[in-house]
């Protein structure tokens, strides 16, 4: 879940947001401006910013060469975050700044596919044989858990909690090729009534049974220097 500060009069407090390599060792914190958190329900996160070359008349922003595609950001208590996209302006050689767009770190999970997946059809090609029986979530035995079967290709994801009416649910499904993340968000919460919320702080993922979990709504939760 995203934990928001707010100040002494109740105002949303925009976290410090801190550049990191892909191993989450950090640069430093960005002084930048125009933070936003989009904050979107069963469905990947967004931040984006704007940082200056120069932070006053004479001082140069430390970190701002830095900034790029191939980093992270790490907003503490709230994610961690990709860098997607980096648009430079320029009025001379002094005016310059960038703006960027970051997306969670889920987004990963679509970066990676599911090719001849076959879930509890009774056929040779299912999962376990003819017989073999997949249930949404089983931590003793991983070769017959759902999750764990479509987690395989990401070591670094962890199954947190999964609410107890959804782990021995059966569903059956037969994916040709499909990236992970929609698969996990479309056909299996689709199909078991179930939302995903990824924690990218630990790298857990948590299921809920959509009825408990509350109303689809995106919130923007703050936007501001």
């Amino acid at each position: 879940m995203i934990n928001i500060n707010r100040d002494y009069f109740n105002n949303i407090e925009a976290p410090d947001y801190i550049l990191c390599k892909a191993n989450r060792e950090r640069i430093g914190v960005l002084k930048c401006i125009e933070k936003t958190l989009d904050v979107k329900f069963n469905d990947i996160n967004e931040i984006s910013f704007k940082i200056n070359l120069y932070i006053d008349e004479n001082t140069k922003n430390p970190y701002y060469e830095a900034v790029d595609v191939m980093k992270y950001i790490l907003l503490p208590d709230i994610g961690f975050f990709c860098i997607s996209s980096v648009d430079i302006e320029s009025e001379g050689t002094r005016e310059e700044s960038k703006t960027v767009i970051a997306k969670e770190y889920q987004c990963r999970l679509a970066q990676r596919y599911l090719e001849l997946f076959v879930i509890n059809k009774g056929t040779d090609e299912s999962v376990g044989g003819k017989t073999g029986i997949v249930t949404f979530y089983n931590p003793m035995n991983k070769e017959r858990s759902l999750l764990h079967l479509a987690l395989e290709k990401f070591p670094e994801w962890s199954v947190g909690h999964v609410d107890p009416l959804l782990v021995s649910l059966e569903r059956s499904f037969e994916v040709t090729r499909q990236d992970v993340y929609s698969f996990l968000t479309t056909d299996v919460a689709e199909a078991f009534q179930c939302v995903f919320v990824f924690n990218t702080l630990n790298n857990t993922i948590n299921v809920y049974e959509e009825k408990t979990f509350g109303l689809d709504t995106d919130l923007l939760f703050y936007q501001g220097r």
